[in-house]
């Protein structure tokens, strides 16, 4: 049978019992929109929220610390007895001798209190807030630093800062709105300049007796400190030497950047058994929103296991009503081959009308609950556009999964419809 009298015999039958083939296509329809609908809502949250609050580092960088604990500014959750391997100058030439390994920054944190304030220029009132602070070395922050930006120690002047993304989004998003002041722009961010008091927090009731100095904001970046201000490592180290109540013991933390990103697992597993401990938070948070997803797709894959038997039992049911004009077809010269292609060509295409109703269903339930969710659901930091995403992957996937099912649901009947003996089906 030639591929046109093949379609010519799928499209005369669709028109003679089109119920019957809506019907078996229904269930595909309903397993491939709720396959899009959350696949798209995994993916989307994924890349769209999850990426924007809690990627800070490219591909290829690590952040590892001391294990035993983790110290945000002053606040010294670091367990030092619990530290099994300090970070020091030592430990970082380790990591840079490590095979794939081809920088290594460290990065300082402030371990004593401070606050700021100010702003009334940039945002119509003066702010005050305490204030977490980190050094890093100017080599590290190179890709988001303005073109002759110097960043460096400067006791005698302002002090160069800069500012994470997720912080200003965090900002713009919760902060601004409850105080009823404007949003930032990275532009209007930079050049912005406040009053640091060192060694003085609103927090622990500590405000006399502190240094002041000035900070001026000169990058927006992803690897700056997401809550706090990142300046020079030199800076803060020397803060530290004045203003620590304890001697700093090496490192914070340091950033591994690696010459591919095939090499980081290998690099992650070295410095785990040197004893320190890799920062995986949005490593983490990525494999739950996945694992949920998965949840929601095996749902969805079993409606379509369930759709695959109702093809089935459809197009047998199909067969067994046709068994003369089967017969017919094989007493006139049609080979097995042929009624057999036949079927699965009226299953495929079945499949396919399912796979785009599918799509369309699903995409429009996703345009549906973005539409609910800016109505009826507040604003939150890193909030994406959209929640959901689809990736021309996840559609031609959803198209090749429908055909697949609607395939493997129609083979039993194929094969039966093949094997019909054409004298017993001419006989009654």
């Amino acid at each position: 049978m030639t591929p046109g009298a093949l379609a010519r015999a799928v499209a005369e039958d669709a028109r003679r019992a089109p119920g019957a083939l809506v019907g078996g296509a229904l269930g595909i329809a309903l397993g491939i929109g709720a396959l899009v609908f959350f696949s798209a809502l995994g993916v989307g949250i994924r890349e769209g929220f999850l990426g924007r609050a809690l990627a800070r580092l490219p591909i290829g960088t690590v952040e590892i610390r001391p294990r035993g604990g983790v110290p945000v500014g002053f606040l010294k959750f670091d367990g030092s007895e619990l530290v099994i391997r300090p970070l020091d100058d030592a430990a970082l030439q380790n990591l840079r001798d490590l095979p794939g390994v081809e920088r290594v920054f460290p990065r300082t944190a402030a371990l004593f209190p401070m606050r700021a304030l100010g702003g009334r220029s940039l945002l119509g009132r003066d702010v005050h807030t305490d204030v977490f602070a980190s050094g890093v070395d100017a080599e590290f922050l190179k890709d988001d630093l303005p073109p002759g930006t110097v960043f460096a120690d400067n006791p005698a002047g302002p002090i160069p800062a800069v500012v994470s993304r997720q912080l200003l989004e965090l900002f713009n998003r919760a902060v601004a709105p409850s105080l009823g002041i404007p949003g930032l722009t990275e532009e209007a961010t930079l050049g912005f300049a406040f009053t640091l008091v060192l060694g003085e927090s609103f927090s622990s009731g500590r405000n006399t007796g502190g240094e002041r100095l000035t900070v001026q904001v000169v990058a927006v970046s992803e690897r700056a400190m997401m809550l706090g201000i990142t300046v020079p490592r030199a800076t803060v180290e020397r803060w530290n030497r004045r203003w620590a109540e304890q001697d700093q013991k090496g490192y914070s933390s340091a950033y591994i950047v690696t010459r591919d990103g095939a090499a980081l697992t290998d690099v992650v597993k070295a410095a785990e058994s040197m004893g320190y401990t890799v920062e995986q938070n949005a490593k983490l948070a990525s494999n739950m929103v996945l694992a949920l997803m998965m949840t929601w797709v095996a749902v969805a894959v079993l409606i379509l296991v369930v759709a695959g038997f109702n093809v089935a039992q459809t197009l047998a049911a199909r067969v067994q009503s046709r068994r003369r004009e089967l017969g017919l077809m094989r007493a006139v010269g049609a080979t097995r081959a042929d009624i057999r292609h036949l079927i699965l060509a009226e299953a495929l295409g079945m499949g396919l009308v399912a796979a785009l109703a599918g799509v369309a269903l699903g995409t429009g339930a996703a345009l549906a609950a973005d539409h609910l969710s800016a109505r009826l659901l507040p604003k939150i930091p890193f909030q994406p556009e959209s929640w959901f995403a689809f990736p021309a992957w996840l559609v031609g996937g959803a198209v090749l999964l429908a055909l697949g099912c609607a395939a493997l649901g129609a083979w039993p009947p194929a094969r039966a419809a093949a094997n019909v003996d054409p004298a017993r089906a001419l006989e009654g």
